[in-house]
């Protein structure tokens, strides 16, 4: 069996701000998901669209693209190899032209998946990541409080995932229960999910969180870890799905899911 851990970096920096939600604007779906890819590129074509596209915004949606394509042209026959050393390097050259930051540390115990010569290889991120020495600031990573041997739960139904966090401004807190949000995985027939921050008390009852202005969706990016069968922490791609919008959609993504 595996399981699944959602985990959400959120941008914590500036100086603290008063939010009035009757008079600030607020988008509260998670803004990484849910992008379409070009799957009939060539890795060239690939590493040249993500180059230039507006919508890869930071080098880990760059590492999430190239994971996407690589496993779907593994699953349709038309792989070709991609050298885990190539990757590296053209991932760096990337990095310091779109002037991207490096991966937080916390990222330094992850792995991804290539395929090359026939067979998968996990690599670590370590060349991609900030050395455990140096504190991004900006970042905090929160686990789901809940975890899921299926990921097709997601995929059919309105599941709510919890999470535990303090916003740096919230200086104290009497509200009974934990200081944290819900995101809502919201079922849709134009993607395989929508993920949706709730701020209506209404969706935090009997939950044990409790929700403060502060939270933001646009601050956050969400990311899944799969711990496959040899107990390796995996990245797994979430951000380029939309590009399974078909019929027969959720057949695509359980040969996707399954073939890493």
């Amino acid at each position: 069996k595996q399981w699944y851990q959602r985990r959400v970096p959120i941008t914590a920096g500036g100086e603290p701000t008063s939010i009035n939600r009757n008079t600030v604007s607020r988008c509260n779906y998670v803004a990484n998901l849910y992008h379409d890819l070009d799957l009939n590129m060539n890795f060239d074509e690939l590493l040249e669209w993500i180059s230039v596209s507006d919508s890869v915004t930071s080098l880990l949606m760059a590492i999430e693209a190239v994971l996407t394509w690589t496993k779907f042209c593994r699953v349709t026959g038309k792989q070709k190899d991609i050298n885990p050393g190539t990757f590296n390097v053209k991932l760096k050259d990337l990095t310091a032209k779109k002037g991207w930051s490096l991966l937080p540390s916390d990222f330094l115990k992850y792995s991804y998946q290539l395929y090359y010569g026939g067979l998968y290889y996990h690599k670590k991120l370590t060349p991609h990541c900030l050395p455990e020495d140096v504190s991004l600031l900006t970042y905090t990573e929160l686990n789901c409080v809940e975890s899921y041997n299926d990921p097709f739960k997601l995929l059919s139904e309105e599941t709510k995932l919890r999470f535990h966090f303090k916003h740096p401004s919230v200086t104290s807190c009497s509200i009974p229960g934990q200081c944290g949000f819900i995101l809502k995985t919201v079922p849709s027939d134009a993607a395989l999910w929508k993920l949706e921050l709730c701020t209506e008390d209404k969706d935090y009852r009997d939950t044990g969180v409790h929700f403060h202005e502060e939270i933001r969706a646009e601050n956050m990016y969400v990311y899944l870890i799969r711990r496959n069968r040899w107990l390796r922490n995996v990245l797994f791609p979430l951000t380029w799905l939309s590009c399974i919008n078909s019929s027969d959609k959720k057949e695509k993504w359980s040969k996707f899911y399954f073939s890493s």
